[in-house]
């Protein structure tokens, strides 16, 4: 719940790899630049990664497995997020992701993104609203 946004991430000089949580929920100014710093500063350690209620869409141009430690992204209400975004993250996120949590985003997304989802990280379970 706080202002912090892209510009407070670009600015930062230094990697961050002590950083394992992270919780940027309702962060209404953090954006894929944003997300793009963040991998870049502290992606090599980061377990856990709340965006939720935040201004990304996924749709952005990073590594395949960058966020390779993920095991947690949490994105309930990300109204920017698409589904090709939302299959991006996952891809960038790696096969060692165990949980995704898209909260209201389950009633929104298609059966064939669902199974893009399973495809990419058999072993992902997938938070939903009607979970």
């Amino acid at each position: 719940h706080t202002k912090i946004s892209d510009n407070f991430w670009s600015s930062l000089k230094c990697r961050l790899p002590y950083i394992s949580i992270l919780n940027l929920h309702q962060c209404k100014s953090f954006t894929d630049i944003g997300l793009l710093h963040v991998i870049y500063l502290c992606g090599e350690t980061l377990k856990y990664l709340n965006i939720g209620f935040t201004m990304v869409s996924g749709d952005i141009n990073a590594r395949i497995g960058v966020l390779s430690s993920i095991q947690t992204l949490d994105c309930v209400g990300c109204s920017k997020l698409t589904e090709s975004g939302l299959i991006n993250l996952v891809r960038i996120c790696s096969r060692r992701m165990k949980n995704l949590n898209i909260g209201e985003h389950g009633g929104r997304i298609s059966e064939n993104c669902l199974q893009q989802l399973e495809n990419i990280n058999s072993n992902l379970l997938i938070k939903n609203c009607c979970d």
